[in-house]
């Protein structure tokens, strides 16, 4: 395991000579691309329990305040925490980013297993295969010059893959941080999220409250068991109406679908009155890129035709529709401090035991230890979380949306083209039932102009959730119950009292949180269950790296952060 640098004390005369710290070469962004799979990845090498970045404990460097002298001691230490902290972000970086191989293997096939959306395209959906690799001399280049030469489809612009190229002061850089690949096109895993994500299509109005009752939950229940390589939770080898819609972490499954932390009121802000987290979403039956003319001119980059209305009625979280909007709606940023302020509200006994307040008689936690602490990391952690995702999105993975598949599934059903999926896809009865409403096979989405125009791999928006629950389970009692349970009624109009015997615990809660935000990316239909978990890891990783680096600059007394990962296992920071 990786132990932090011990740095020498530094005199204020010392720090006159000092050069600031210069990347190498050899871990140049040039070089970068050049050696992937050099070391192992970043986050399985993190030193979490290792000492202060300075070697001190952070109580140690407090020396308190004795005139000019600590005004020199200060500035030196200040100095050695931040180079020591670069030094330890260097030595995590991770050069191994692998790919699924598809992007190679098809690329005489016009890069159909790839992403494109936003580039000319055939009949067919496919790219056109100069314009791809002109996206790719770019990603490659990292110049303007070269972005600006990509050859666009339509009217809409693709998503920022230049910000791949910026840089981030505090915590991993974004090109550090290491993903698994996807699954391959051809594969059994990919075959089953593709029939998941469209069964989510055609139960997505269901409520909650009818899951054990409805038929077609109970068809997609049945259809997704017999897969070989669906990765979602289980009871007893089969998929139920109690595992459907969940990633099966740690106390996710117990209690309601709907985490207490998105149905509970935010509290009120001074003169301001609570707010509940009702909300104005999308209409039932709302569905677009049912047309083959409308997801084709989608594909090609310009904007749909449909229109997408509100209710009249505000509602609670009570299907799937109303989740995936709500996901949309609110910012990662926004709603993930909301929740916050929802545990800060709980009271001191809902804090973890090691905070160093608890016990003080004097002072109360605020700039350290507080609320104001907790949502600074939060908005750190986002931050990151977006250079994060674009880099794995553009450089790395260019894995396409999950309606670019709908096409490749049309096109082979109706005889067009012929495409390596996996033998079970076919199997499923999920389709039929998509034409029957339809006309087509085309994967029906929510949105009229279909998902964002940037590839898949991983949801911004499920980093930024894992890393502000992982966040909030250093700072709070993740054993503590959570009080009054509700869960939402059938028609999202109010709350009712939560029947069940299980105990809520606000890490159960936090967990169960971030596997709603990573079922809405399938509510909306611009993610598969892969995406999402690989997005958890990521978030995780990059809230631990903060966290790590936030613990050696506490002054306080503090014995370190202990939590529990998405994996079940517990860690001390």
């Amino acid at each position: 395991m990786h132990q932090d640098q011990h740095l020498p004390e530094t005199t204020a005369a010392d720090l006159e000579a000092q050069l600031p710290v210069r990347p190498t070469s050899s871990h140049s962004r040039r070089a970068f691309l050049g050696r992937l799979g050099a070391v192992t990845a970043a986050s399985a090498a993190m030193g979490l329990t290792g000492p202060a970045l300075d070697g001190k404990p952070a109580a140690a460097r407090a020396a308190g305040f004795s005139g000019a002298t600590s005004f020199a001691r200060r500035r030196a230490q200040a100095f050695n925490l931040r180079v020591a902290a670069a030094r330890f972000q260097k030595d995590q970086f991770s050069f191994s980013h692998p790919d699924n191989g598809d992007e190679a293997l098809y690329a005489d096939r016009n890069y159909f297993a790839s992403y494109s959306k936003g580039l000319p395209h055939n009949d067919l959906g496919e790219v056109d295969p100069q314009a791809y690799r002109a996206l790719l001399k770019a990603i490659r280049s990292g110049r303007f010059e070269d972005f600006e030469a990509i050859p666009l489809g339509g009217t809409r612009k693709l998503d920022n893959p230049a910000a791949t190229y910026s840089f981030e002061l505090e915590g991993q850089d974004a090109w550090g941080l290491t993903l698994p690949p996807v699954p391959t096109f051809a594969s059994a895993e990919f075959a089953a999220e593709v029939v998941e994500n469209y069964w989510a299509a055609l139960v997505r109005d269901v409520p909650y409250a009818a899951y054990d009752s409805d038929p077609l939950i109970a068809a997609a229940c049945e259809d997704l068991s017999r897969f070989s390589d669906f990765r979602g939770p289980k009871d007893n080898g089969r998929v139920t109406p109690a595992t459907f819609a969940r990633t099966g972490l740690p106390g996710e499954l117990s209690g309601p679908l709907v985490s207490q932390l998105l149905l509970y009121d935010i509290p009120a802000i001074g003169p301001r009155a609570p707010v509940t987290q009702k909300g104005l979403f999308q209409v039932a039956g709302a569905e677009f890129l049912t047309t083959y003319a409308e997801w084709l001119n989608v594909q090609r980059g310009n904007s749909g035709s449909g229109k997408s209305s509100s209710d009249t009625e505000a509602r609670y979280l009570y299907n799937g529709r109303a989740q995936g909007d709500y996901q949309r709606g609110a910012t990662s940023v926004q709603f993930v401090g909301d929740v916050g302020r929802i545990l800060w509200d709980l009271g001191s006994e809902a804090l973890d035991p090691a905070n160093p307040y608890l016990n003080s008689r004097t002072q109360d936690p605020a700039a350290t230890f507080g609320e104001a602490d907790l949502l600074g990391l939060i908005a750190l952690v986002a931050n990151l979380a977006g250079k994060a995702t674009l880099f794995q999105k553009w450089i790395v993975h260019r894995r396409p949306r999950s309606e670019a598949a709908g096409g490749r599934v049309h096109n082979q059903l109706i005889g067009a083209a012929n495409y390596p999926f996996n033998s079970e896809l076919f199997d499923s009865s999920v389709f039929e039932q998509v034409f029957s409403r339809y006309g087509t096979y085309l994967l029906p989405t929510p949105q009229p102009s279909g998902a964002g125009l940037e590839p898949s791999y991983p949801p911004t928006s499920v980093i930024v959730t894992a890393g502000a629950a992982t966040l909030m389970k250093a700072f709070f009692d993740e054993a503590y119950v959570l009080p009054d349970p509700v869960v939402p009624s059938a028609d999202g109009r109010s709350l009712e009292p939560y029947q069940g015997s299980e105990a809520l615990t606000i890490g159960g809660e936090l967990n169960k949180m971030v596997g709603n935000d990573a079922y809405a990316r399938l509510w909306r239909t611009g993610h598969y269950r892969s995406c999402s978990v690989a997005a958890i890891q990521l978030g995780e990783a990059i809230a631990l790296n903060v966290l790590k680096g936030r613990k050696a600059l506490y002054g306080e007394p503090f014995a370190g952060f202990t939590l529990t990962r998405f994996d079940g296992t517990t860690v001390t920071i």
